[in-house]
């Protein structure tokens, strides 16, 4: 697959889950699926790491909209930069907004 179809798969993938769709991970995502972040340094991989990756971003907010900065891909790895906006409804954490904020 290409980098191009890569770049779109992803994006398609973004505004499926914008609409609240998390049967597109088991679609679009690969077994080998990995999240990095400082953040949560020991997040599963895999489909289940993507499932739960999806599931949180959508039940952090209530309106998340997501915005991608910069996406590069190469061969078949993909790379990007994304602002997520929305009112929080997550727990209280260090580092993120009070909840209905």
């Amino acid at each position: 697959m290409s980098a191009e179809e890569n770049k779109a798969i992803f994006l398609r993938f973004v505004k499926e889950l914008g609409k609240g769709n998390l049967d597109i991970v088991d679609e679009v995502c690969s077994p080998d699926f990995a999240f990095h972040s400082p953040n949560y340094p020991d997040w599963p991989r895999g489909l289940e790491g993507a499932r739960k990756l999806a599931a949180l971003v959508l039940a952090q907010s209530s309106d998340v909209k997501t915005k991608v900065e910069d996406i590069f891909a190469a061969g078949d790895k993909l790379v990007l930069r994304v602002t997520y906006r929305g009112t929080y409804t997550g727990e209280v954490r260090p580092g993120y907004p009070k909840p209905g904020e």
